[in-house]
C-alpha cells in the first residue's frame, strides 16, 4: 500500500503542506483494475474529532483490514484523506478526479463518503445511495443489524441526490453510497439535531465519539466493501436506477402541467426498464453459477461489469448534475435535484407563455429533454446488448 499526496502521484507523507489537495493510497487487487474508492476529508473547524478525525481513521482501519484480505480481493480499494473540504468547497476531492479521470472513469465501480459516521447516542444503522447499489446496500447492512439485535434504519422511499460530503464523482458516474450510524429519535434533545451542538466548534472533542458505534460502523462499511471488492459480478441491479428514473420523470412531468410534454421520454425509461430487467435476470444468474468460482466464466463476468458500470457513466450525469460529466456544480447546490435539467419545467408552467423568458426556457427545457432521452436510448441498448450478447 502506497501513500502520495496529490498533485504529484510520488511517495510522500500523509497531509503534506499546505499545498496538498488530497492524500492517496491503494490497496491492490491482483485479478482486475477495478476498485472501490473510499474517502474521508482531513481539514477540519476547531477540535474536529467527530468532523473528521473519525472518518479519517476509519479509512485508515479499512486500508489495514483490507490489506489482509487482499488474497482474495478482485478489486482494489482507493484510501483519500481529502484536503479543502470545509474551507475549499471539495477541492481536494475535485482535484483527486480531475488529476486521475482516466483511471476513475475506467475503473471506479463505487464510491463510499467517510465523514462523522458514529457519534455518541448513535445506535442505528443507517445507509442511503445510488439506485444501482441500493437494493445491495440495504440488505447487506439489514442482515448484519439482525445478526446483532441492532436497529436498522430504512432510507427513504427513493434516493435523492446530494452535492455535498465531497460529492465531486457524481458527474463522472460513479455510484455513491452512504453506511453510518445514525442516532434514534429520542437521542434528538441530547444532540440538538444534525451534526449535533458541538458540530464544527471547539467541543467537537474526542468525547463526541463513541467507541462502540464506531465498531459497529466499521463492522458494516467493511462488510459492504468486502462484497463490493470480492464479488464476481457487481451487485448492481440496473432495473433499480429505471424505476429511479421513472419515478423522477413523473415527477417533472406533473410539475410541467402540460407545458412541456415528456411523454417520449417515458416511453424511453419503459424501454429501458425492460432491458434493464431483462439485464437484472441474466447478472442475477450468472452471480449464482460464480457464487463458488467464476472459472470458466471470466468472459461473461467482466461483459456484464463493464456494462453495468457503461450504464452509470452514461445516466447518473443527466440524472444528478446540471453541470454534466466535465465541470462541477457547486457545494450545496439547490438544484441538484433528480434531472436536474429539467427541474425548470415548474417555472415554465408558471410563466406566460406569450412572455420572451417562457420561449428561451421552453427552448433551454427542449434541449435537456433531447439530451435526457440520448442518455436513456444509450443505457437501454447497453443493457439489451449485453442481456443477448451472455444470456444467449
Amino acid at each position: 500500500m502506497t501513500p502520495h499526496a496529490l498533485p504529484a502521484p510520488s511517495r510522500a507523507s500523509l497531509g503534506r503542506g499546505a499545498r496538498t489537495r488530497a492524500s492517496a493510497s491503494r490497496v491492490p487487487a491482483g485479478r482486475e483494475p477495478a476498485f472501490v474508492l473510499l474517502g474521508s476529508h482531513m481539514d477540519a473547524w476547531a477540535a474536529a474529532a467527530s468532523c473528521n478525525a473519525l472518518g479519517c481513521a476509519s479509512t485508515l482501519e479499512a486500508a489495514r483490514l483490507m490489506t489482509r484480505f487482499r488474497p482474495r480481493l478482485r478489486r482494489g480499494l482507493q484510501l483519500l484523506w481529502f484536503q479543502g473540504h470545509e474551507t475549499g468547497i471539495m477541492s481536494g476531492s475535485t482535484c483527486y478526479l480531475d488529476t486521475y479521470w482516466d483511471d476513475v472513469n475506467a475503473n471506479c465501480v463505487a464510491y463510499l463518503n467517510n465523514d462523522t459516521t458514529s457519534m455518541i447516542h448513535s445506535t442505528v444503522y443507517s445507509v442511503d445511495g445510488d439506485p444501482a447499489l441500493r437494493g445491495f446496500l440495504v440488505s447487506t447492512v439489514r442482515e448484519l443489524a439482525e445478526e446483532e439485535g441492532a436497529s436498522f434504519r430504512e432510507p427513504r422511499p427513493m434516493y435523492v441526490p446530494s452535492k455535498t460530503g465531497d460529492q465531486s464523482f457524481l458527474g463522472v458516474g460513479v455510484p455513491s453510497v452512504r453506511v453510518q450510524m445514525g442516532h434514534p429519535p429520542e437521542a434528538d434533545k441530547l444532540i440538538g439535531g444534525g451534526g449535533g451542538w458541538w458540530y464544527h466548534s471547539e467541543y467537537d472533542t474526542l468525547d463526541k465519539c463513541d467507541p462502540e458505534a464506531m465498531y459497529m460502523a466499521e463492522k458494516a462499511q467493511t462488510l459492504v466493501l468486502l462484497r463490493l471488492m470480492t464479488s464476481p459480478v457487481l451487485p448492481y441491479r440496473v432495473e433499480a436506477v429505471a424505476d429511479w428514473t421513472l419515478w423522477a420523470l413523473g415527477e417533472l412531468d406533473e410539475a410541467a402541467k402540460g407545458t412541456l410534454s415528456l411523454e417520449s421520454l417515458m416511453e424511453k425509461a419503459e424501454a429501458f426498464k425492460e432491458r434493464a430487467a431483462a439485464l437484472d435476470e441474466v447478472t442475477g444468474g450468472l452471480a449464482e453459477m460464480c457464487r463458488k468460482s467464476a472459472k470458466g466464466h471470466e468472459e461473461e463476468v467482466e461483459a456484464v461489469n463493464s456494462c453495468m458500470v457503461r450504464v452509470s457513466r452514461v445516466l447518473n450525469p443527466v440524472n444528478y448534475t446540471l453541470r454534466g460529466r466535465y465541470d462541477q456544480d457547486y457545494y450545496g447546490a439547490e438544484y441538484v435535484q433528480p434531472i436536474p435539467a429539467l427541474r425548470g419545467v415548474a417555472d415554465l408552467a408558471a410563466l406566460n407563455p406569450d412572455a420572451e423568458e417562457y420561449k428561451a426556457l421552453r427552448t433551454r427545457l427542449v434541449r435537456s429533454r433531447n439530451m435526457v432521452s440520448d442518455a436513456l436510448g444509450e443505457a437501454a441498448w447497453l443493457c439489451g446488448y449485453a442481456a443477448e450478447k451472455i444470456g444467449g
